[in-house]
């Protein structure tokens, strides 16, 4: 759910223009995941197996790096198949997103201590706040 408020869910991608080029590749990825560029690259990967025994794998990274071409080559074994985006260095971090649970609907007052919280917050807030007055 954070992902997808943060605009970081399901997206379907459509690869226009040189689809043998990497670079062009990773701009049109970054185009629609811009938080991409804050995490020192990203793999692809997509689910494996049988209903009973799936597992997420890496797919391979040519020595140019990905392209549509690439992707849709029977190397991949691609096919039609949900392709996962897993960032290399760094997570993406969701602080500071306007989608953020730090962020997300409008101050709302506790009634015991009288001070402001983020909506999101508010009923954990009030739970542990026991009454104190400000």
């Amino acid at each position: 759910m954070d992902l997808a408020v943060a605009e970081l869910g399901e997206q379907r991608i459509t690869f226009r223009g040189n689809d043998n080029d990497p670079e062009h590749f990773t701009r049109q990825i970054i185009q629609v995941y811009p938080k991409l560029t804050e995490v020192g690259g990203f793999e692809l990967m997509r689910i494996i197996g049988t209903t009973r025994n799936r597992a997420l794998c890496t797919i391979p990274n040519p020595n140019e790096g990905y392209t549509a071409r690439y992707l849709r080559s029977p190397v991949t074994n691609v096919g039609q198949a949900v392709i996962y985006i897993r960032p290399l260095q760094r997570s993406i971090t969701l602080e500071g997103h306007p989608g953020s649970s730090q962020s997300v609907g409008p101050q709302t007052r506790c009634l015991n201590c009288e001070r402001d919280f983020p909506f999101v917050e508010i009923k954990g807030h009030f739970q542990s706040c026991n009454g104190v007055g400000a």
